[in-house]
C-alpha cells in the first residue's frame, strides 16, 4: 500500500503543478509546490484514506512487535519484519518534515533580492542555465539569407 500511494501522490502533484502553472515560466516555485501539496494533502480523498491506512499499519506492527515478543518463536523474524515496518513509518514522517523544512527555507530564499534575480535568470533560461527555444520557433520565423 505504501508503495502505490506514493506513486499516486507524485503523479497527483505533478498533474496538479501542470495543471496550474505555466510550463513558459520555468519550473515552479517552492511556495507554489507548498501550496499544491498542502491542497492534495487537505481536500484529496485518497490522501485521507492512505492517512488511516498509514496509522493502521503502525498500529498493526506494533501489536506484531508484543505478539512477536511474547511468543516463545525460533526465529526473530516476525519481530524484525514489525521493526522494519515501524523503521519505515518513522523515516517516512522524518521525511515528511524535513522536505516540509526545506521548502520552507527555500521559499524564505526566493524572497531575497541576490536569490531571486538568480531564479529569474534562470527561469529564463530554461531552469539549467541553457538558452530556452521556443519549439514553435522554427515554423514562424522567415528564412534567413
Amino acid at each position: 500500500a505504501h508503495i502505490f500511494f506514493a506513486v499516486y501522490f507524485k503523479r497527483r502533484v505533478d498533474v496538479a503543478l501542470a495543471c496550474s502553472f505555466d510550463r513558459t515560466q520555468g519550473p515552479p516555485s517552492a511556495k507554489e509546490i507548498r501550496e499544491q501539496v498542502r491542497e492534495i494533502a487537505m481536500y484529496d480523498l485518497g490522501f485521507a484514506v492512505y492517512v488511516f491506512v498509514f496509522l493502521y499499519s503502525v498500529y498493526y506492527n506494533l501489536q506484531g512487535l508484543s505478539v512477536g515478543s511474547s511468543c516463545r518463536l525460533t526465529s526473530r523474524l516476525p519481530h524484525s519484519a514489525a521493526a522494519l515496518q515501524l523503521t519505515f513509518a518513522w523515516l517516512a514522517v522524518t521525511y515528511m518534515i524535513c522536505w516540509s523544512c526545506i521548502q520552507a527555507i527555500t521559499e524564505c530564499l526566493e524572497r531575497l533580492p541576490l536569490f531571486s534575480a538568480i531564479l529569474r535568470w534562470r527561469r529564463r533560461r530554461g531552469g539549467d542555465g541553457q538558452a530556452q527555444v521556443n519549439p514553435a520557433a522554427h515554423y514562424t520565423m522567415a528564412p534567413g539569407p
